[in-house]
C-alpha cells in the first residue's frame, strides 16, 4: 500500500500491485509558519535532500526526480507534494524558497519556487518553527529546539534549555544569530549558537503570543496572540514601545523593508508608523479580510491575497486597493497562503491537499500533475499500458514504461454505488 495514490501519484514496482491510502487533512489552517499541535509520535530519521548523494544505481521518473527503490515509473509527480497536507507556507525574505510546514511525521519542505522541485526534507514530527532568510529552518521537537540546514542535511540540538517554558511560536532574528520563542507573558530572546537566554521582552495581558516578526534590519519585533492587539518591542532597547489594537486574534504581520511602518492583515487591512500607534495619515483601510501581507521594497504598496487566494495590491499610503487578480482557474485554492517578495508568487494549498504556485500577474506556475484517486489498476495484455479507476469516475491509462498519462475515459458512477 502506498500513500502516493492517494496524493495524486501512483508508484510502479517490479512487482504489478499498486494501493491505495488515504492521507489524513489536517484540520489546522495557520497561515505563515505558525505553531502545530504537538505530536506524540516516535521520530522517524531524516530524510536526505532530494537529488542529495546518489545510490549505485539512482532511477528518476520523467520530470527528473528520484523514484523509491524497486520502482520503474512513477505516475503522476512528487513535485509540490508535502505529503499530509500543509498547515503553513512561507516564503524566504529573498523569494528564492518556499517553506511547508505539516503536523505528522511529514515535518517540514522545502521547495524551489520556480520548478516546483523538492530541495529539501524534514522527516521529523514539528510542534512549530520559523524559517529563516537564508533558507534554515528553527524548530522544535519533543520540546527540544533543533537548526536545520537543508542545503547540506544537517541538524544541530541546541541545549535541551534553549527552549523556555510553555514556548508557543518562533521567529529567528534577520542577523541569524538570535531567534524569539513566544510564551505566556513574555517574549524570550535566544542565542542561536548557544541556547542562551538573552533578554526577556514584557507585554500585557495574560494572553501567549503565538506570532512574532522581525523587521528587516532586526530593529524590531512585533508579536500578536489572541487578545486583539499586536505589540511592537525595540530591540535596541529591550522595551516594548507600541500596542496597536486590531480587529482580530492571530493578525498576519509584515514590516516595510525600512521598518518604518507595519502592515497588520485581518479583517481590514491595516498600516502603522512604527513611530506612533495610530494608522497613517489618509489611509482608508479597504473593504474585505486579507492574508499574508507583504511590502513592496520601495514601500509603495502592500501585497496580499484572500482566502480565495485572489491576489490584492493596495496602496500604502492610501489604502486604495487595485482590481482582485483571481487565483488560476480551476486551481480551488485555500489557506495556508503565502506571498513572495514584490508579489512575484502567491502560494496556496490546492483542492488535491497539494501545493499550488503561481505569478498572479499571468497566473502561470510551475505545472505539478494532480492525479485524482485511482485503484484497481492493471496492464495491458501487451504490458505497454497501465489502466486505473478514479474514484469519482473514470478510466484513466499511463505509458507503463515512463508513467505518461494517456487516454482518460469518463465513465458514470452512481451516487449511491461509488468505486470501492
Amino acid at each position: 500500500m502506498t500513500r502516493w495514490v492517494c496524493g495524486g501519484l501512483l508508484v510502479l514496482f517490479a512487482v504489478p500491485t499498486v494501493g491505495a491510502q488515504p492521507v489524513p487533512a489536517p484540520p489546522l489552517p495557520p497561515p505563515g509558519f505558525a505553531p502545530a499541535p504537538p505530536q506524540f509520535r516516535p521520530p522517524r530519521p531524516v530524510g536526505p535532500v532530494l537529488g542529495g548523494t546518489p545510490t549505485a544505481s539512482p532511477k528518476f521518473d520523467r520530470h527528473g526526480d528520484p523514484l523509491p527503490a524497486g520502482a520503474v515509473a512513477r505516475y503522476g509527480t512528487v513535485r509540490l507534494r508535502h505529503g499530509a497536507e500543509p498547515i503553513a507556507l512561507a516564503f524566504t525574505q529573498d523569494g528564492k524558497t518556499l517553506g511547508s510546514l505539516s503536523n505528522t511525521l511529514d515535518g517540514v519542505r522545502t521547495w524551489d519556487p520556480a520548478t516546483g522541485k523538492e530541495a529539501g526534507r524534514l522527516n521529523s514530527p514539528v510542534q512549530f518553527a520559523a524559517l529563516a532568510r537564508d533558507g534554515s529552518v528553527v524548530f522544535v521537537d519533543e520540546g527540544r529546539c533543533r537548526h536545520w540546514v537543508p542545503s547540506t542535511n544537517a541538524i544541530r540540538d541546541l541545549p535541551e534549555k534553549a527552549l523556555p517554558e510553555g514556548g508557543q511560536c518562533l521567529a529567528v532574528n534577520p542577523n541569524l544569530r538570535s531567534f524569539a520563542v513566544g510564551t505566556p507573558q513574555k517574549v524570550v530572546l535566544v542565542d542561536l549558537q548557544t541556547g542562551k537566554h538573552t533578554h526577556e521582552l514584557k507585554f500585557l495581558g495574560d494572553q501567549p503570543v503565538t506570532r512574532l516578526v522581525y523587521s528587516s534590519d532586526g530593529r524590531w519585533l512585533a508579536g500578536a496572540g489572541q487578545n486583539n492587539a499586536v505589540f511592537l518591542w525595540d530591540l535596541r532597547t529591550f522595551k516594548r514601545v507600541r500596542t496597536y489594537q486590531t480587529d482580530r486574534n492571530m493578525p498576519d504581520l509584515a514590516f516595510s523593508t525600512d521598518g518604518t511602518r507595519l502592515a497588520v492583515a485581518g479583517e481590514r487591512l491595516r498600516v502603522f508608523p512604527t513611530d506612533a500607534e495610530e494608522p497613517i495619515d489618509g489611509y482608508k483601510a479597504p473593504e474585505g479580510e486579507f492574508l499574508s501581507p507583504r511590502f513592496s521594497g520601495d514601500g509603495k504598496w502592500v501585497f496580499a491575497v484572500t482566502n480565495g487566494g485572489d491576489f490584492v495590491r493596495v496602496n500604502a499610503e492610501t489604502g486604495e486597493a487595485d482590481e482582485p487578480r483571481p487565483a488560476p482557474e480551476g486551481a480551488g485554492v485555500r489557506p495556508p497562503l503565502a506571498v513572495a517578495p514584490e508579489g512575484a508568487f502567491v502560494a496556496a494549498v490546492d483542492q488535491s491537499g497539494g501545493i499550488r504556485i503561481w505569478n498572479p500577474a499571468t497566473g502561470k506556475g510551475p505545472e505539478a500533475e494532480r492525479l485524482p484517486v485511482l485503484v484497481r489498476p492493471g496492464f495491458s495484455p501487451d504490458g505497454k499500458t497501465v489502466w486505473a479507476l478514479a474514484t469519482e469516475g473514470g478510466l484513466h491509462s499511463f505509458e507503463a514504461a515512463t508513467g505518461r498519462p494517456g487516454k482518460a475515459t469518463d465513465l458514470p458512477v452512481a451516487e449511491d454505488i461509488g468505486v470501492n
